[in-house]
């Protein structure tokens, strides 16, 4: 009978080590394969805005009976798109402005280029003026034109101002004339300016790009709390302390369940915020 109670007891024993074993096993695989990682990354980037010039028109500076206006040159502007199968623009206030804050600063500075002495360009002024852009661009002339059908013409002869007035994705203008004093000369300056505004296309939601940054950053952290747990289990083998080790299986069970709980959160986000992106990207490309 003491054999028999013997051989059951040993029998026990050898099924509670392999128990423990097996339970040990178990958690060996979750530290392994429990982790997920995030595969889903943001692989696209926003188009940035763009502005157009091309080197600035000089015309004849002698003086004749020259007019300009501003009503005549958009006109000349849109007839010469439609000719070319091209949309006409509308006049924006702030495009409007944009021109006029440029010719006079360029008068009152004596000067005639794109960028002025003090490094203002045509998306600085843009953006002094209050007027938000996908896309700018802008023409320059100096001279005494006639009018306005000859000023826009001459534009139209020089391959870099035409291909700005014919620019497809330009949907608005704004234009300045004056007449002034350039280096000793009365002649007139004139200012296109074309736009398409940034309202136009929805750019992509930056809570969402900043929901996954934070949380990129919370899994580092609860990476680290899962290492911590599985160094405490490999310190608690089994057969030491029962229940202190399955307390430490199931505090590391629950941090592999938070982190890939927000590893599938993450990823729908980074989903939703590349779909927005391409949506973005496409827009400015119309």
């Amino acid at each position: 009978m003491k054999k028999i109670l013997l051989s059951i007891f040993i029998f026990i024993l050898i099924l509670v080590g392999i128990a423990y074993h097996f339970r040990y096993e178990i958690t060996d695989w979750l530290e392994l394969t429990g982790i997920q990682t995030l595969s889903n990354e943001i692989k696209q980037t926003i188009t940035e805005s763009e502005f157009f010039t091309s080197n600035p028109l000089l015309g004849p500076t002698k003086e004749t009976k020259s007019y300009l206006t501003v009503s005549g040159v958009v006109l000349e502007t849109n007839l010469q798109r439609e000719l070319y199968k091209k949309e006409s623009l509308n006049i924006n206030p702030l495009l409007n402005l944009s021109a006029e804050m440029k010719v006079e600063d360029m008068f009152q500075n004596q000067y005639f280029a794109h960028i002025s002495p003090d490094g203002v360009g045509p998306s600085g002024i843009s953006e002094k003026a209050g007027y938000k852009y996908i896309i700018v661009g802008e023409n320059l002339a100096l001279g005494n034109f006639l009018d306005d059908q000859v000023l826009v013409q001459a534009w139209m002869d020089s391959p870099g101002h035409r291909e700005n007035i014919l620019r497809d994705q330009y949907t608005e203008i704004g234009v300045a004339v004056k007449k002034g004093t350039y280096q000793g000369k009365n002649v007139w300056m004139a200012v296109q300016f074309f736009g398409r505004p940034a309202s136009d296309c929805t750019p992509p939601d930056e809570d969402l790009g900043q929901m996954i940054v934070d949380n990129k950053l919370v899994l580092e952290k609860i990476e680290e709390e899962i290492l911590d747990k599985k160094e405490a289990l490999e310190s608690n083998r089994p057969g030491r302390r029962h229940s202190t080790y399955e307390q430490k299986v199931d505090e590391y069970n629950f941090f592999v369940d938070q982190y890939n709980e927000l590893i599938r959160k993450t990823e729908n986000v980074i989903k939703e915020f590349n779909k927005q992106i391409t949506i973005y990207n496409k827009c400015l490309e119309l």
